[in-house]
């Protein structure tokens, strides 16, 4: 690890990088659900009908 005055920078670059990424995945997850929820609640809707 290297010390001085700009290992504070990896380090903030990196849990910035690895918080965006999982946020990305949170989001991208919470979006699929949506769409198959969405497209179930349809493809139920046509088949009823």
């Amino acid at each position: 690890m290297p010390f001085g005055p700009e290992w504070w920078v990896v380090i903030l670059i990196y849990v910035g990088f690895f918080a965006g990424a999982a946020l990305a995945f949170i989001w991208l997850g919470v979006f699929v659900v949506y769409v198959i929820g969405y497209a179930w609640s349809v493809l139920n809707d046509t088949r009823r009908s």
